[in-house]
């Protein structure tokens, strides 16, 4: 099947202002957009074609989404919808996250103070831990889903992009 790209300044679903790209992987395609109905930047994944006919991952997808939106950790990417495009596809529009991947703070960096590994790992495991409390399983923990952030006082902030995996 075809992939639904989304052009810049197109309005998907009559709410997000499509501005650009941001990142792409096994799973989806990744935008940055606007929220027009309440302001905002917000980031959209729409799933890649293979995963239309998977019923249970689709399935998984939505109890997961659901689950994940009770999570309480600062740390665990907020879920905001989950729905799909007329053609099928699935789209998950989640909190846009300013930073990097911790491959490429890693791949900069080339090695990290274990006090400041040790931060980075505490704050993933708040989120993991939080969300198998909830029966949410993340499937496909690698540095490429470890977002890293700043806090407010240039600290480490690290947020958990949830990504389940077909079975």
């Amino acid at each position: 099947g075809e992939v639904l790209m989304l052009q810049s300044g197109i309005l998907f679903q009559d709410r997000y202002r499509i501005q650009c790209e941001v990142g792409r992987g096994s799973f989806g395609i990744v935008y940055a957009a606007e929220d027009v109905r309440v302001g905002g930047i917000v980031a959209i994944k729409i799933l890649l074609p293979w995963t239309r006919g998977n019923l249970s991952l689709r399935h998984r997808l939505k109890r997961e989404a659901k689950l994940t939106r009770l999570l309480k950790s600062p740390h665990a990417v907020r879920i905001l919808d989950l729905d799909e495009v007329a053609g099928g596809d699935l789209f998950i529009v989640m909190e846009f996250l300013s930073g990097e991947e911790l491959t490429q703070l890693v791949r900069r960096e080339q090695r990290i103070a274990p006090a400041r590994a040790t931060e980075i790992a505490l704050q993933t495991l708040h989120a993991l831990g939080e969300a198998h409390s909830l029966g949410v399983i993340h499937r496909d923990l690698k540095p490429q889903n470890i977002f890293m952030c700043r806090g407010a006082d240039g600290s480490d902030f690290v947020p958990i992009v949830p990504e389940p995996r077909a079975p």
